[in-house]
């Protein structure tokens, strides 16, 4: 599981010669490279890591390689897990981590949780001529069973009706020859075709949200296309079974019947953003992972950072609070940037601890999902039948989502 304990920054400043114009002699132009290195062992280990980064960058820019001379804060995709630990639940192998927006997630090396959003189910089964193509990040899952699409309204024939409208308004115009009158009609049609193509636009979106609903409805809700998607894949793994959670925007999936946990790589590999299977664990993972419509940036950042993870309190702004909190300088040593903090570095660090500690008062009014059931092996519907630290993390989950509890979902 890549979630260090410690980090540094570190950046080099060095002169290269710039001869990308063949019109000029070679020019000297200094540059600089930062890099952040992080070690589980010591401060000092994480900025040797971190010369040892910049030197790297600096070798293949020289090499003529493209490289991002500056990481951001929170590059995900990019970097290990970078955020505060709250907790080491070491017994369970889990942590407890303050993400970008405050909010507290939990991070599991080997007990699978799947976050499986409602618009990701809706749109599995949307007829592909009406798809929003923005929204089109992944192939359906080849375990999806072919449903009966509900029914999208067209506006093209609005669009085509109001603009033709529009252009004999412009052909009356130019055959009367007359300025004034003809611009009067240009208006009048441009009105006409954007007061007309926006009243059928919402009227064709209402009947669309209605056929939706009778849809949804007819197939059990976004439920029952959660349960539809996941049949092929319960059926050809008979012994599987997942507990279900419903969260603000979908499902939530914990998988009880086996630990599966990546393969172990060293850390310091990380930046080849290639992650081998080289075990069965991993094999079953991504199995899962290709029949379930998971999110497939969630899915690969899982096999680059080595756990799986929960959000287990509310997103800010569905709790009423409307700002963020500051991402940088949460790191209680100075010696992590190689420098003593400014004033104002340290007005920031104030800042950040007052915006958590009323967060997390805030957040005990809300939960982050709640129970449903459990779909798969009955067998496994209890925790009696299930591997003992399934049921722990399970019950940490639980407790931390406080999902028992009455509280509106967050």
């Amino acid at each position: 599981m890549l979630i260090p304990k410690y980090w540094a920054e570190y950046t080099i400043e060095f002169t290269r010669i710039n001869s990308k114009n063949k019109n000029q002699p070679p020019q000297a132009k200094k540059s600089k490279i930062k890099r952040y290195g992080w070690s589980n062992i010591s401060v000092e280990n994480a900025k040797e890591h971190a010369i040892e980064r910049c030197e790297q960058a600096r070798i293949k820019w020289q090499q003529g390689k493209r490289i991002n001379q500056f990481e951001g804060i929170a590059n995900y995709d990019e970097l290990p897990i970078r955020e505060q630990i709250i907790a080491n639940y070491q017994e369970l192998d889990c942590i407890t981590t303050i993400n970008s927006y405050g909010a507290t997630c939990l991070n599991s090396q080997d007990v699978m949780i799947l976050d499986i959003d409602n618009w990701r189910l809706g749109y599995e089964f949307r007829d592909p001529i009406h798809q929003d193509k923005s929204l089109a990040l992944f192939q359906p899952t080849p375990y999806m069973p072919a449903q009966e699409p509900y029914k999208t309204v067209n506006t093209g024939w609005v669009t085509f009706v109001t603009t033709l409208v529009f252009v004999a308004c412009v052909f009356v115009a130019v055959f009367l020859g007359r300025f004034q009158d003809g611009g009067l009609l240009i208006f009048a049609g441009m009105c006409y075709w954007l007061l007309t193509w926006t009243i059928c636009y919402f009227i064709s979106r209402r009947i669309e949200q209605k056929n939706k609903r009778q849809w949804l409805a007819k197939h059990g809700g976004y439920l029952g296309m959660l349960e539809s998607s996941m049949q092929k894949f319960l059926q050809d793994n008979p012994e599987s079974s997942f507990k279900v959670y419903k969260t603000p925007m979908g499902f939530r999936l914990i998988y009880l019947t086996d630990l599966l946990a990546f393969s172990n790589e060293d850390d310091n590999k990380y930046e080849d953003n290639n992650h081998k299977i080289t075990n069965e664990s991993d094999k079953k993972i991504l199995q899962i992972f290709e029949a379930l419509p998971v999110d497939h940036r969630y899915a690969n950042l899982c096999q680059l950072q080595k756990c799986y993870r929960a959000r287990v309190t509310g997103k800010p702004w569905r709790m009423g609070i409307n700002d963020k909190p500051p991402k940088q300088f949460w790191y209680e040593f100075s010696a992590q940037v190689g420098r003593e903090l400014t004033a104002d570095e340290d007005a920031i660090l104030a800042y950040r601890k007052k915006w958590l500690k009323n967060y997390q008062k805030v957040a005990t009014n809300y939960r982050a999902c709640e129970f449903i059931k459990i779909i798969g092996n009955d067998n496994q519907s209890t925790h009696n039948n299930i591997d003992k630290k399934i049921a722990k993390v399970i019950a940490l989950h639980d407790e931390l989502c406080q999902c028992d509890k009455t509280l509106a979902l967050a």
